[in-house]
């Protein structure tokens, strides 16, 4: 027994009925009812799939290279403040951040308490310093 075309034309269409029936009083709004809406991770709308619709990103900062602001000379016994010795030039303000990279330790991040040339007071705030580290901003 052969199927013709419109059997299935018609087959087709009364499933699509039955479905749109199903669903038909999905789409009405009751009385009082909030629509929900959607959450910060769905996109809507063809330029969350259209690249060339997409706003452009602003470029990343450029990175820049690390300037020494001093060297070590002495740590406290404790350990929660070191005095820097500054470089001829250099000059740094109470209360700026800078780095100690090391390698025999990790990154120590210090805050500049009180600037007396030659040499400046630090106060240790993460990691640890050792007398001879170089500290970059």
């Amino acid at each position: 027994m052969k199927i013709h075309f419109p059997v299935h034309a018609a087959l087709a269409t009364v499933c699509l009925a039955v479905t749109g029936c199903a669903f038909a009083g999905h789409g009405k709004q009751q009385h009082g009812a909030t629509q929900p809406t959607p959450s910060a991770g769905s996109t809507r709308g063809p330029a969350s799939w259209i690249p060339f619709l997409r706003k452009p990103q602003p470029p990343p900062p450029k990175a820049s290279i690390l300037l020494e602001a001093g060297t070590v000379r002495q740590v406290s016994a404790d350990g929660s403040y070191a005095i820097i010795e500054l470089p001829p030039g250099v000059s740094v303000s109470p209360g700026e951040i800078l780095i100690a990279p090391s390698v025999d330790h990790p990154v120590a991040r210090v805050r500049v308490t009180e600037v007396q040339a030659p040499c400046f007071a630090v106060e240790i705030m993460e990691g640890s310093v050792n007398p001879g580290d170089r500290v970059k901003r």
